[in-house]
């Protein structure tokens, strides 16, 4: 698996390359907002590590851009913080989790290991492209559900793994 780690502190991008090489992953980092756009949009991960501060920008802001174009990318949030807002902030905004700093390793491999691709289709890409109408669509399914757009989403793209190729 791709994954991008997005922080401005050197030792823990180098940290979590270790960890996630280690562990069989690809990894690659940017020290600021612009630097993960940019390695974004060119390698596309599949997977995403942000730190709450960013040189002066936000890991929401990164978030945000990120749920724009790629909604299946989890995202990560890192921080220093003990703010209980930030993390319910985070997590109610479609982050997959918050990860207090200091980091533990164990955790970031189990949490790549529970919203990770599935072991059969790790290696396969599905890339949806959705109009404006239909991404309106799958918003009022979420909101009538109570889902996130990620999960609706989600959900549309397991039914369709599921079913026959020449359905």
């Amino acid at each position: 698996m791709k994954i991008l780690v997005v922080d401005d502190a050197a030792i823990t991008r180098v940290m979590l390359r270790m960890v996630l090489q280690k562990a069989g992953h690809e990894v690659v980092e940017a020290a600021d907002l612009s630097s993960g756009l940019a390695i974004l949009f060119k390698q596309k991960p599949d997977y995403v590590f942000t730190d709450l501060n960013l040189a002066g920008d936000s890991g929401f802001e990164l978030f945000a851009e990120i749920t724009k174009l790629y909604p299946f990318v989890p995202v990560v949030l890192m921080t220093a913080s003990s703010d209980a807002k930030i993390r319910t902030q985070a997590l109610s905004s479609g982050m997959r989790d918050v990860l207090s700093k200091p980091l533990s390793p164990d955790r970031i491999l189990e949490l790549i290991a529970a919203h990770g691709a599935p072991a059969d289709k790790a290696k396969a890409r599905i890339s949806v492209h959705l109009d404006i109408a239909v991404l309106d669509q799958a918003r009022a399914l979420a909101k009538s559900k109570n889902q996130t757009l990620e999960e609706v989403l989600r959900d549309i793209v397991t039914e369709h793994l599921k079913a026959p190729a020449n359905a």
